[in-house]
């Protein structure tokens, strides 16, 4: 699930700055945490980048799909697995995994997870 964007809040302007950790916060106090098994905002949307986070429930996943640009999953916190090009990469807090474009990825959350995830767009 996506959540609407704060009108307040622009996801593409020369300068944005934000507080994970209130960021994170922020979809688990809403009714719609509970109803989905995950929760995305867009922080940047840009010609050539974009920036997600994205929270998931323990146990769900995200079937796999290809990125047209290439990836970087940076987890914030929680456990997750992804499965890319065959192979199952263990995340854990702090660590970040990148993939070039168009390989097969999904997502497993072994724990109730948060990450950010980067992809380049192209142009």
């Amino acid at each position: 699930m996506t959540r609407p964007r704060a009108t307040e809040r622009p996801a593409n302007a020369p300068r944005l700055k934000f507080d994970l950790p209130e960021e994170i916060a922020k979809p688990k106090s809403e009714p719609a945490w509970t109803a989905h098994p995950r929760s995305a905002v867009t922080l940047l949307k840009d010609a050539g980048m974009r920036v997600v986070l994205v929270g998931i429930h323990k146990g769900a996943s995200i079937e796999p799909h290809k990125a047209e640009g290439p990836i970087s999953v940076h987890l914030l916190e929680g456990a997750i697995r992804m499965t890319a090009a065959g192979e199952t990469v263990p995340l854990g807090p702090g660590q970040v995994l990148t993939l070039w474009a168009g390989i097969e990825h999904g997502v497993h959350a072994d724990e109730e997870s948060a990450f950010l995830l980067t992809m380049a767009t192209p142009a």
